[in-house]
């Protein structure tokens, strides 16, 4: 593994080249207010749609507050994360160095082989012992899957560096940073608000997209989403961040942590534009530590291989689970469900078709 510390920037605040983001009211202005419709997404425990998807998952990625716990993947079975009760996990064999008793706010990220949405998860986890955790639910909600698009997360092909292909940096200090970041198409973003709640969300798109504008400062487009916007909200509260950037078909990840801010700029984000759409906002970031690992959990699992991949039939589709959260229960809810499905449906074929 290699790993840096870098000292943190001081020229950000005073940068010409970018206006900074610092209210929600000013982020209002380039990103609409959310139709408040958006809030009953959120469950507060597993119902059927989301133990489906855990069942058809195969990696989760944990976030906590703190350094004790990094930002790490897990795999999602019986030896490592597994369902106590529709409001608890047990997870056991976390990278730490919490003490024992130790309680922290926490975010879950399940993700599915060859599907394009994943399921969210936040709340509490506390440590039993030194081997085993107890995630409590807080929050429950499903994530589009657009940035898995934009990424190809699970095309083959896709130029990516691959295990065979080019050696991991412990056992050839050739391997420059720079390669590694240029293979990159999919990334996980943890930050988190003024209250201590961690989030963790996903960016994805073609390879290259975290723009390096220096060796301590890196920025990251920020592409349409559904206009709820918690990571930048997180980001303008506190400003910390923790990131692991993958490569399909590698089991080499990057992971960085620092200082962020939401910026607009004409002319850093112009180089990110796609279909001649340029992005209106971007994260910037002041590196602080980065390091390059292996996870041998990518290759254990078979990730990367087709042949291992789900197919949209194998599993309840998005707009179904998402208009069922959003739509409720009980006989109002049976009345407006087709309706409530169809608009869905819509909007996110529409989403699907204008990833940018």
């Amino acid at each position: 593994m290699t790993s840096d510390t870098f000292p943190r920037s001081s020229s950000a605040k005073n940068d010409a080249r970018y206006s900074v983001i610092s209210s929600e009211q000013e982020l209002r202005k380039v990103i609409a207010t959310p139709p408040k419709v958006l809030e009953k997404r959120i469950q507060s425990s597993l119902d059927d749609y989301s133990l489906e998807f855990i069942e058809h998952a195969k990696l989760a990625a944990i976030a906590t507050i703190g350094g004790d716990i990094p930002l790490q993947l897990i795999a999602v079975n019986s030896d490592q994360c597994l369902i106590a009760s529709n409001q608890r996990f047990i997870i056991r064999s976390l990278t730490h160095t919490a003490k024992k008793e130790s309680e922290y706010t926490a975010s879950l990220y399940f993700i599915a082989p060859g599907i394009g949405h994943a399921l969210r998860i936040n709340g509490v986890i506390h440590q039993k012992d030194d081997q085993q955790w107890s995630f409590h639910i807080r929050q429950v909600y499903f994530h589009c899957a657009r940035a898995a698009a934009r990424a190809q997360l699970w095309k083959t092909n896709n130029g990516s560096l691959s295990h065979n292909d080019q050696p991991l940096a412990e056992e050839n200090e050739s391997v420059e940073l720079s390669s590694v970041i240029a293979a990159s198409t999919y990334l996980l973003l943890k930050t988190q608000n003024l209250n201590g709640h961690t989030d963790l969300s996903p960016r994805g798109d073609p390879a290259g997209f975290v723009v390096q504008l220096s060796p301590t400062q890196w920025l990251i487009p920020e592409r349409p989403g559904n206009k709820v916007a918690v990571s930048l909200r997180n980001i303008i509260d506190t400003g910390l961040i923790e990131c692991l950037l993958l490569i399909p078909g590698s089991d080499q990840l990057l992971r960085i942590s620092g200082q962020a801010q939401v910026i607009t700029s004409e002319t850093l984000l112009a180089s990110s534009a796609i279909n001649g759409k340029a992005p209106a906002l971007g994260i910037l970031i002041d590196i602080a530590h980065h390091s390059l690992e292996t996870q041998p959990l990518l290759t254990q699992l078979e990730i990367w291989n087709p042949e291992h991949h789900l197919d949209d039939k194998d599993i309840t589709s998005f707009p179904k689970a998402l208009s069922a959260h959003m739509n409720g229960k009980g006989m109002l809810s049976k009345a407006t469900g087709g309706l409530m499905r169809g608009v869905v449906s819509s909007v996110v074929k529409r989403d699907m078709k204008n990833l940018y």
